[in-house]
């Protein structure tokens, strides 16, 4: 009998080990809600003794592609993990009840001052846990996370790790009511299979062949093999190697490393300073509860101080403190404070002047005593009107933030929402047409198609016979731009009804105009 072996994950803080059943769990999760769960996982497969994964948020959202411009809502979506639970099947009785329900979170803490910078600590459920360390039995599959963080669908995530789990098979027979209830997708959704296939299996089959270590063909199983219009009521997924996936991964590593040196910008503190910065706040910050539904960060200044100049540092004294370490590296920020607290002048000159000092500096020009230049320099009022442009300047920076990220906003809703929406409305509108409107657009195709033949390969068979669904489409278009509806205006109406705000578009760009009442 062979010597019973104890079963260790292997230490590879990149490699996520799960076991089968996950594959088929219903998360209820958003797109980032899923990558944080998959990046807790991957934390405590290496940590399995721990109770607490610990990530610093701004660096984190980096890493997994995330704007943290968005860091609010992205805090939320985390909180909101904490209610949520999980459903895993536990065997293979079809008849009884028979999964596990367990809260993802068991709690979360969020320690994040005004600037963005600070920690949030994730506990996991004891229960849970299992699922990602016991491996003994061999029901488990393994990934490298980088296959999850680079897939832009929740869908794409959820046949990928389903397709992990069946690899070794290379095949996975699967009906469709049950692929549909395993990508948790609403009765309402997707209710015709083309619709199906379109939005959710082809965009996984592409996706995943561009930038992940395996990829799908797929064959449809129809109730009536023998015809071809009946319905579809089985997958079958064939599960291939990417052969590509060495080039692949050579391209995520070097988007990686892009992403790394553009996060590295003068206005980011280093990774200390941010450790700093979280360690002098342990008594002030805010320890999420459940019941607490707004979101509150706490202020702090991000640099060591006394206790004293913490209390009283404002924005403004944040600023004359990173441009005087621009020439006096050894000066603390006590210092500092007390030098600009004995000038005597308005806080907008003694930003002028130091402006103007970093803007000699970038030229080239040395500034040997940074103190005797600024006394120098209010009394010259040296830089005037420097600060105010700076101001303006990073205002003007803030707002086209703000309206890239209003635009990305309301792109997606456009992009992942309103086109099915638009798609069945034109489909209906032509589907429920008077018979003699159908009458009068069908006798026009018709002598449209003896003169094109496109025209005659849209809309009717070799045989003669009718597109049904694509001459109901169009004519729900012909219908909808002959009462003046533009894509762009059943948009806006779409937003209305669905989201409650009112938008409109700014030079290319859409923007959130107002908050309906009701």
């Amino acid at each position: 009998m062979l010597e019973k072996k104890e079963i260790v994950p292997y230490k590879d803080p990149d490699l996520v080990i799960l076991r089968n059943p996950v594959a088929k769990a219903k998360f209820g999760l958003s797109l980032v809600q899923t990558k944080i769960l998959f990046e807790v996982i991957a934390y405590f497969k290496n940590n399995p003794e721990s109770k607490i994964m610990r990530f610093y948020i701004r660096d984190y959202l980096n890493k997994l592609g995330l704007d943290s411009h968005n860091l609010k809502s992205y805090v939320e979506e985390i909180e909101a993990m904490t209610r949520l639970h999980l459903q895993i099947p536990e065997g293979e009785n079809r008849k009884g009840i028979n999964y596990l329900a367990v809260n993802l979170f068991a709690g979360a803490r969020f320690r994040i001052d005004e600037q963005g910078f600070g920690y949030v600590d994730v506990e996991v459920s004891e229960m849970l846990k299992p699922y990602f360390l016991e491996i003994a039995k061999g029901d488990f599959f393994y990934y490298h996370i980088v296959n999850t963080r680079i897939l832009k669908s929740t869908y794409s995530i959820k046949i990928y790790l389903l397709l992990k789990s069946y690899k070794r098979f290379r095949t996975l027979d699967m009906p469709l009511a049950e692929l549909r209830n395993i990508l948790e997708i609403h009765p309402n959704e997707y209710q015709r299979y083309k619709d199906f296939k379109k939005r959710i299996l082809e965009r996984a089959r592409v996706e995943l062949k561009e930038k992940n270590d395996i990829y799908f063909t797929y064959d449809e199983v129809r109730a009536r093999p023998t015809n071809p219009k009946s319905e579809v009521v089985k997958i079958v997924f064939h599960i291939h190697d990417n052969p590509e996936s060495q080039e692949i991964r050579d391209r995520v590593k070097a988007l990686e490393k892009q992403n790394n040196t553009r996060a590295k910008t003068p206005s980011v503190l280093k990774p200390q300073m941010q450790i700093d910065a979280v360690a002098n706040l342990e008594d002030e910050l805010l320890t999420y509860t459940l019941d607490n539904a707004k979101i509150e960060f706490i202020p702090s200044n991000p640099y060591k101080q006394t206790q004293e100049a913490k209390t009283t540092t404002t924005n403004f004294k944040q600023t004359i403190i990173e441009l005087f370490s621009v020439f006096d590296k050894e000066a603390t920020d006590t210092e500092v404070i007390d030098f600009i607290g004995g000038l005597s002048h308005e806080e907008e000159s003694i930003l002028d002047v130091l402006y103007y000092a970093h803007s000699e500096h970038t030229k080239g020009n040395v500034i040997k005593n940074i103190y005797a230049y600024v006394v120098s320099g209010l009394k010259t009022k040296l830089g005037k009107g420097l600060a105010a442009k700076e101001k303006a300047k990073k205002e003007k920076k803030a707002q086209n933030q703000k309206t890239q990220q209003e635009n990305t906003r309301i792109m997606d809703w456009f992009e992942q929402e309103f086109k099915t929406y638009e798609m069945q409305y034109y489909y209906d509108l032509g589907a429920d047409a008077e018979n003699e409107t159908k009458k009068d657009f069908l006798n026009r195709k018709r002598q449209e198609s003896e003169k094109s033949v496109a025209v005659k390969a849209r809309f009717f068979m070799p045989d003669g016979s009718l597109k049904h669904d694509t001459l109901r489409f169009s004519l729900g278009v012909e219908m909808s731009r002959s009462k003046g509806e533009t894509s762009e205006i059943l948009f806006k109406h779409w937003v209305m009804e669905k989201k409650n705000v009112r938008i409109d578009k700014k030079d290319s760009a859409w923007h959130i105009v107002e908050e309906l009442i009701f």
